[in-house]
């Protein structure tokens, strides 16, 4: 697994904010990777930014790279920066004085144009160069970047919510695994007291009661076992688990385990148990 010590962590800042953030870094990324991770955490798309090695837009442009991770000091800070397309605008036509502006009828896509007689009404002068309002469409189109931006990382989570549940169930199934190989190792060691016998009649009855809690302690590693894992089961569909998780406890299983130790314990120091020739 890597540790802290395998990341190298590079510094971004946003242009126009005072605050910093880290972006941990590993041999191999590669830059799509990267480019990805900065524009998720600094909100803005992945293709419409660009990084300065100084805080002004028109500085050094720095080109987000594997070869970045190795290259850059962990000094430098970078500059995230918005790219801003502009948008064309109608030519600039003059009228004179005399003339009437033509009535547009139909406005362009790109923004409002003013007929003559709403520049009236506006209180826009005749010399005023008849443009698009280009601020509020630029306003627009981030808004719709943004919100793009945030059901394509929602599509993220929720596949690495998915991907997290189905290795907690694969890891779940591995622990009920474990616990029928614990429960058919305790069925050979039942079998193995078949082959004891006590000197007397006194120690014949550790010798079965050992084999009893043996048998006991199988059925109780196996009903421990599955009542755990539907119990995980059903915890790792919801979104939200609960404060307890419902599983059974092990205090049982440690009880009889306990029992069939100091049985088994007593007869083996005692030297009253023999094999059976």
């Amino acid at each position: 697994m890597l540790g802290l010590n395998s990341f190298r962590f590079l510094r971004f800042r946003v242009a126009g904010e005072s605050g910093t953030f880290q972006v941990a870094v590993y041999d191999g990324v590669c830059a799509d990777s990267l480019s990805r991770a900065v524009a998720a955490r600094a909100a803005v798309p992945q293709e419409a930014f660009y990084c300065t090695a100084t805080q002004e837009a028109d500085g050094p442009v720095v080109p987000l790279s594997a070869a970045l991770v190795a290259a850059i000091p962990d000094t430098v800070v970078l500059t995230v920066h918005m790219k801003v397309t502009p948008v064309p605008t109608p030519p600039v036509r003059a009228f004179h004085s005399s003339m009437d502006l033509p009535t547009i009828t139909e406005p362009p896509m790109t923004g409002q144009v003013f007929g003559p007689k709403s520049r009236e009404e506006a209180g826009v002068s005749e010399q005023a160069p008849l443009h698009t309002c280009t601020v509020p469409l630029l306003r627009m189109n981030r808004v719709q970047q943004l919100e793009t931006l945030s059901q394509q990382t929602g599509q993220m989570v929720t596949a690495m919510e998915r991907f997290n549940r189905l290795a907690t169930d694969l890891a779940n199934e591995r622990t009920l695994l474990a616990w029928i190989r614990t429960a058919m190792a305790g069925i050979r060691t039942v079998f193995v007291f078949y082959a004891i016998d006590g000197v007397n009649t006194l120690w014949d009855y550790g010798v079965s009661a050992s084999e009893i809690l043996m048998a006991v302690l199988v059925l109780v590693l196996l009903f421990t076992g599955r009542s755990r894992y539907y119990a995980i089961k059903e915890l790792i569909l919801k979104r939200e688990p609960p404060a307890t998780f419902g599983r059974i406890s092990l205090r049982y299983t440690y009880i009889v385990l306990a029992l069939a130790t100091f049985t088994t314990t007593l007869g083996v120091c005692s030297r009253r148990w023999q094999k059976i020739q």
